[in-house]
């Protein structure tokens, strides 16, 4: 049906058609290869966009975590550097508390020690003042006992000679006695009566 509707008949009118359906053919091809070619392309450039875009995002982000890594370096290196002032600063203030301890300490066991050296030598003072004045009342003591003895021996060297002394008067006065009374026997025996001696014993009274 299709040949004998052709307007120019015969193998003219089928090869024309031939041609003509080649052609569409060939468009249609050429439009689908267009099409298809335009679609690659366009999914090339989308796909390259896309992956400029991922390369663009990958960038901004390797930048970010570069900053947030130099950021938190630069943190934690500032945190290190402030923790290593603070202890330094703990260990200054350590030292200088333990020196001052140890001062105050050296200070104080000084104080105790001249304290202490003080109060041996108060006490030897003390002991020595004792010493002294026990030493001087056993003198004074020794010197009292050795006076009272001189004076009792004086005395009893008084009393003796005093006994002496009246042992010897009393003596003599009796040997006084004795020889007056010789005399006066002797006056009486010599003497007769009518004697003119004043000095007769027996004219006193004592024949």
């Amino acid at each position: 049906g299709a040949y004998a509707e052709h307007p120019s008949g015969g193998v003219g009118g089928i090869l024309g058609s031939m041609q003509e359906g080649a052609k569409s053919l060939a468009s249609a091809v050429g439009r689908t290869f267009g099409g298809a070619k335009d679609t690659a392309a366009d999914k090339s450039y989308q796909a390259a966009d896309a992956t400029g875009n991922k390369l663009g995002e990958f960038k901004d982000y390797t930048a970010e975590k570069a900053k947030e890594s130099n950021d938190s370096v630069a943190h934690k290196t500032s945190e290190t550097a402030e923790a290593t002032r603070n202890k330094l600063g703990e260990a200054k203030d350590y030292t200088v508390e333990k020196a001052t301890e140890a001062k105050d300490t050296v200070a104080q066991k000084t104080s105790e020690t001249a304290e202490a050296t003080k109060n041996k030598l108060g006490e030897y003072k003390d002991a020595l003042a004792g010493k002294t004045q026990e030493a001087k009342d056993t003198t004074m003591q020794k010197a009292q006992q050795t006076k009272d003895a001189a004076a009792e021996k004086a005395r009893q060297a008084k009393d003796v000679t005093q006994q002496k002394a009246g042992v010897y008067f009393e003596e003599k006065d009796r040997l006084a006695k004795e020889r007056a009374a010789e005399r006066v026997d002797k006056c009486v025996e010599k003497c007769v009566e009518g004697c003119a001696g004043s000095s007769c014993a027996h004219r006193k009274g004592k024949m």
